[in-house]
């Protein structure tokens, strides 16, 4: 009897598991909003950002309020996902982390300066000076670069998480840090 009960018990988690994750009109409708707010945040962070942010939201909505005409619900939610799709691009969501980014990469560049000063260790400190200089870099291109559609926006955030990937990677090998 334990046995049986314990098996059903397994059945009803993995059922309602399935059918939890199943995609719903609210859920788009929600993921959309969430997104559109990211959008706004973004362009109110990155002001040279705001152009591409508006295309997305645009282009996004016109997609969305088609979806929403469709009768068959299968072909709604289709709709509803691609214009989700169209307003969370890759470049979005790394936006969004980029201060996280920038904070951890610079504390590693902080941690190679104190270490090369601390060891007398030229290396360690011309390291650190050129994670200074990348810091400097990212800041410029986010701050300064010219972002009139997308495609430019996500050259740009392409071009910053690659300069930050390289140099943590060189003060993590300094830092002696896998």
């Amino acid at each position: 009897m334990k046995k049986s009960r314990k098996n059903l018990f397994c059945i009803i988690c993995i059922l309602f598991g399935m059918f939890s994750c199943e995609r719903t009109i609210q859920k788009e409708l929600s993921a959309f909003d969430q997104n559109i707010e990211n959008l706004d945040k973004i362009a109110a962070k990155y002001p040279n950002f705001k152009n591409a942010c508006n295309t997305l939201k645009g282009d996004g909505s016109i997609q969305m309020e088609s979806a929403k005409k469709l009768k068959e619900e299968k072909s709604k939610l289709e709709g509803m996902s691609a214009a989700n799709q169209i307003i969370s691009p890759s470049w979005v969501s790394n936006l969004l982390e980029l201060e996280n980014v920038t904070k951890r990469v610079e504390e590693k560049v902080n941690n190679v300066s104190i270490l090369a000063n601390a060891k007398n260790d030229e290396n360690k400190l011309i390291t650190s000076r050129k994670g200074e200089s990348a810091l400097r870099s990212v800041k410029t291109l986010i701050e300064d670069s010219e972002i009139r559609n997308s495609s430019d926006a996500d050259a740009i955030v392409n071009e910053v998480i690659g300069i930050l990937k390289r140099t943590e990677s060189d003060m993590n090998q300094e830092l002696g840090v896998n």
